[in-house]
């Protein structure tokens, strides 16, 4: 990581958790618009083909794991 990137980083780290969250979201928003739409496409596709190809694998369960599954960001929406 440059020096400079480091140092907006220390930066961001002294804000309030609010703050965070905000600062977040609006380098999200700069880096969504810049990023073309055939890689949305793209993405979406791809995201659709792994659960065409995983539908009905996941059996047997349990609560434990259903609920990490649940929570974790990286699953949402899906």
């Amino acid at each position: 990581m440059s020096q400079n990137l480091q140092s907006v980083l220390e930066a961001a780290r002294q804000l309030s958790p609010e703050q965070r969250r905000r600062l977040a979201a609006q380098l999200l928003e700069e880096v969504g618009v810049n990023e073309p739409p055939a890689s949305e496409l793209t993405r979406k596709q791809r995201a659709l083909s792994i659960v065409e190809e995983t539908f009905g694998a996941i059996k047997g369960l349990d609560r434990v794991a259903l609920a990490q599954l649940a929570e974790d960001e990286e699953f949402s929406g899906y």
